[in-house]
């Protein structure tokens, strides 16, 4: 057996040999990857090639089934992590056929940032200009994405679209669920949205081959992915064959007047003839944006813990600079002792002129048209009880604002991102309840760093 760096479970070695190259000989195992499938690596060199698809079933069957007790090992068909190698988050399609409901659900999971063996994924997270989606735009123009999550989904859709289609008619799958946490939920978030227009551009013969399928995503403290862009600029409407929207079609309506004046006078141009003829022109896009809107309620729910700021990012910048500020304070006052009296007005003196210049002021206002588009399940702890509380709220407008707490710590907002779904206690649901977190269940906060010790959902 040879154990891999960085890894828990030793591989079985099939074959083993040596050749010469260059003048220096090398030395190759032939191994068995999680699930059966063979690998070839040059004794010391043990990272996999960029993007190879892995057969991990026997690995998830034993999760899912012997550690978790979630599912029949039976019921597992299929599982393929889908290497992204050391610059991309990695993608794992999961397959499992209740064999007592009848539901064939297949599973798509993307990996959350792993900045220690990932550097780059930080820069996929930070990379937060709105763009048109590619995956979409011809069918919800006004449903505008983070650039970064878009890229990386666009990627994965290019590479991994056709297996999916072939899965779901292979399985019959009624059920295509996209989840993950952090940077894993963005994407899965994104992937929602692209397969909903991928559905909607399709023909009425191959909607109806898929009509039974339920699109959900379900995701764990993830960032504000969507972004709807002002109207008054933005608004898309049908003049004969093109598309215009309102700058565009006055500029064209004053260019048409300009070259109509032939006998060298120019009476001036009258913008209201033209914004009248705009008035009169057929609306683009609003309807199925609404569709996608009430689809998103209704389908998708993203779990957050107290305060944790990957959820409040970018959209809600009063709650994220109040945040860090806490936490430049607390993590300071952690590693320089000797400064603790000055650390409040030093750190705040620093952040002011970081945060709140003009620019950056500027920037946070646009940045505030970022949004979920989703249900969010919240979850506090209570100290006193030694339990957590949950609630549903309807929007971010509707989320909790920053409150200041003298035991709040840098620590305490890295622990409110991991806790969900990491120190979850699964137990059975019912399919239709799976949105959501079970009554049952048991979220366990091991430690909070705030001393409040081990809190249990009763």
């Amino acid at each position: 057996k040879l154990f891999l760096p960085e890894e828990t479970q030793p591989c079985r070695v099939l074959a083993e040999g040596e050749v010469e190259t260059e003048g220096t000989s090398k030395k190759w195992v032939q191994i068995e990857v999680l699930g059966g499938t063979d690998a070839f690596l040059w004794l010391g060199d043990h990272e996999f090639l960029q993007n190879p698809k892995i057969d991990i079933l026997s690995a998830v069957k034993t999760r899912l089934n012997k550690e978790c007790g979630l599912v029949e090992r039976a019921d597992i068909k299929r599982a393929v992590y889908g290497c992204g190698g050391v610059l991309s988050p990695s993608v794992l399609s999961v397959m499992i056929c209740d064999s007592t409901t009848r539901e064939n659900t297949l599973y798509m999971v993307w990996q959350g940032t792993m900045s220690d063996k990932r550097p780059l994924d930080l820069i996929i997270d930070l990379a937060a200009a709105p763009v048109r989606a590619g995956l979409w735009d011809t069918v919800y123009p006004y449903l505008w994405v983070h650039s970064g999550f878009h890229a990386k989904v666009q990627n994965d859709f290019c590479a991994h679209k056709n297996t999916i289609l072939k899965l779901i008619k292979n399985y019959a799958v009624t059920r295509l669920v996209f989840t993950g946490h952090s940077l894993g939920g963005a994407l899965a978030r994104v992937a929602h949205v692209g397969a909903l227009a991928e559905f909607a551009k399709m023909s009425d013969e191959a909607k109806q081959q898929l009509s039974q399928v339920d699109i959900q995503s379900i995701t764990f403290a993830a960032p504000m992915v969507f972004f709807k862009p002002d109207m008054r600029v933005w608004e898309q409407r049908k003049s004969g064959d093109d598309i215009v929207t309102k700058d565009s079609w006055l500029m064209e309506a004053e260019a048409q007047y300009r070259a109509k004046c032939t006998d060298g006078k120019d009476a001036g141009f009258e913008p209201k003839h033209a914004e009248k003829a705009w008035d009169d022109l057929e609306r683009v896009g609003l309807e199925e944006q609404k569709q996608v809107e009430a689809e998103l309620k209704n389908n998708s729910v993203n779990h957050l813990f107290d305060k944790d700021v990957v959820p409040q990012l970018p959209g809600r910048p009063k709650f994220f600079q109040l945040a860090l500020k806490m936490a430049a304070r607390s993590a300071v006052a952690d590693h320089v002792k000797s400064w603790t009296d000055k650390i409040p007005e030093t750190v705040d003196l620093v952040c002011d002129k970081a945060l709140d210049i003009n620019a950056l002021q500027k920037s946070f206002k646009e940045l505030e048209r970022f949004s979920h588009l989703c249900k969010l399940c919240h979850y506090k702890a209570c100290p006193d009880s030694g339990s957590i509380t949950h609630e549903e709220v309807e929007s971010e407008c509707s989320m909790p604002e920053w409150q200041d707490d003298p035991g709040d710590t840098w620590q305490y907002l890295l622990t409110c991102h991991s806790v969900l779904p990491r120190n979850i206690s699964f137990s059975s649901a019912e399919p239709s309840h799976l949105h959501s977190l079970h009554s049952d269940t048991n979220p366990t906060v091991d430690t909070l760093c705030r001393g409040i010790g081990d809190l249990k959902l009763s």
